[in-house]
């Protein structure tokens, strides 16, 4: 089954009656089950996912400040950064 989001995600105005109608708290649940629901692929330890910005659709490597035209060229990027370790992985965690 496909991920079909609640609201549109890029709109203010929906997100602001969203958390009037449920809260802050199921708010923060849901768009956290978004963005997770949204990426396309992991690649060393980056989500990749698509965004919308003002050059249009973009795919931005998650815990980064970089985002891509292609996810080719979001997956080189993330290919080339310092892996990321799942939580379970981090030393004193």
């Amino acid at each position: 089954m496909s991920y079909v989001p609640i609201i549109d995600w890029a709109c203010a105005v929906e997100r602001g009656a969203l958390v009037l109608r449920v809260g802050g708290q199921e708010y923060n649940r849901l768009h956290a089950e978004h963005m997770w629901q949204s990426v396309l692929e992991t690649v060393n330890g980056y989500p990749l996912r698509p965004v919308g910005s003002r050059f249009g659709r973009l795919i931005a490597v998650g815990g980064t400040p970089a985002a891509f035209t292609t996810l080719e060229a979001a997956r080189r990027h993330a290919q080339q950064l310092p892996p990321v370790l799942p939580p379970e992985d981090v030393p004193g965690a």
